[in-house]
C-alpha cells in the first residue's frame, strides 16, 4: 500500500490493519533520486513548493501537483475545486457554474497528453 493516501474498508466486516513506518534520510542529488535539499529549501525553483515552504505544510509531490491544477481552476473559474488539496486563499466552487467550470477545466486539461508531466511535475520536485 506504500504511496497511497487512504485504505477502503467494507462496512460491517471487522478489519485488522498492520502499520510500519520507515524513515530515511538521503543526501540530494546527484548522489540521490531526491530533488529537495531539505537543509536549503528556498533553493527550489518553483513557487508552488515555496507555498509548502512558507506556510509550514509538510510538502508532497501529490499535494503539490494537486495545487498546480487548482492555479488552472482559478484562471479558467476564480475558485478551488473541492476536490482537490489546496494552500490557495480562494473560495471553493460552490455555484453551478463555478463546479461545471471547474470539471470542464479539469476534463480539458487531462485530455492533453503529458499534462501533468509537462504543466506540474517541472513544478513539483519529488519529496
Amino acid at each position: 500500500m506504500a504511496g497511497t493516501d487512504g485504505i477502503d474498508l467494507m462496512p460491517g466486516v471487522e478489519t485488522s490493519i498492520a502499520v510500519y513506518r520507515v524513515v530515511s534520510t538521503h543526501l540530494p542529488m546527484p548522489y540521490s533520486g531526491c530533488q529537495i535539499d531539505n537543509h536549503n529549501p528556498k533553493d527550489i525553483e518553483s513557487n508552488l513548493y515555496k507555498m509548502f515552504v512558507e506556510k509550514n505544510v509538510k510538502y508532497k509531490q501529490q499535494r503539490c501537483i494537486d495545487l498546480c491544477l487548482q492555479s488552472y481552476f482559478i484562471e479558467d473559474c476564480n475558485c478551488t475545486a473541492n476536490a482537490f488539496y489546496t494552500l490557495f486563499n480562494v473560495t471553493n466552487c460552490h455555484t453551478n457554474h463555478q463546479i461545471t467550470c471547474s470539471i470542464k477545466t479539469y476534463m480539458e486539461k487531462l485530455s492533453l497528453p503529458n499534462f501533468l508531466n509537462e504543466n506540474c511535475i517541472p513544478l513539483c520536485p519529488l519529496e
